[in-house]
């Protein structure tokens, strides 16, 4: 078995986004067992304050991007989550399903912070909603689906991404 490590060097331009960043990573330290159907890769990080940077190594999660299909499992378990904190920035890069074992990773540790479910419904539907044409991907509401030759805002307003699959 072969295992990589992705890392990650951030340098801050104030001392309170220094200590904001740290405080998020020490709080998903703590949480990082109060997930179920996503996982959180095994990170370490060192901080030089001098500098004021923070250095991230992370487990690499090899696997593709988690498209449409698992919308249910990240809104449950990321948007719904029963805590203050969660994971805020639901972009399709952030969320690999890992090839060997099928799991869901969140790769964008850094998104990890303090907000109300509500914002976090907000921010959902500002990034997810309406954006996606495959199980993988992104696309625009204005392309027709090769199947049915609907737009995507079409099958939006005709199916819900929570239950039966438009596609």
């Amino acid at each position: 078995m072969n295992k990589f490590i992705f890392t990650k060097i951030r340098s801050h331009d104030s001392h309170e986004s220094y200590e904001r960043n740290i405080i998020k990573l020490q709080q998903l330290e703590q949480d990082r067992d109060t997930f179920t159907g996503v996982h959180i890769p095994y990170f370490t990080f060192d901080t030089l304050e001098k500098d004021l940077t923070v250095t991230i190594q992370s487990e690499f999660i090899k696997g593709h991007f988690v498209g449409h299909r698992f919308s249910d499992i990240l809104y449950k378990n990321l948007v719904e989550r029963d805590s203050l904190w969660s994971f805020t920035d639901y972009g399709i890069l952030n969320f690999i399903k890992q090839q060997d074992t099928e799991k869901i990773y969140c790769v964008d540790l850094e998104s990890y912070r303090e907000m109300e479910i509500s914002k976090r419904k907000d921010e959902w539907n500002r990034q997810r909603k309406n954006r996606i044409i495959s199980d993988t991907g992104w696309g625009s509401q204005r392309i027709d689906c090769r199947y049915c030759r609907k737009t995507i805002q079409e099958m939006v307003d005709e199916y819900t991404f929570f239950g039966d699959n438009p596609f």
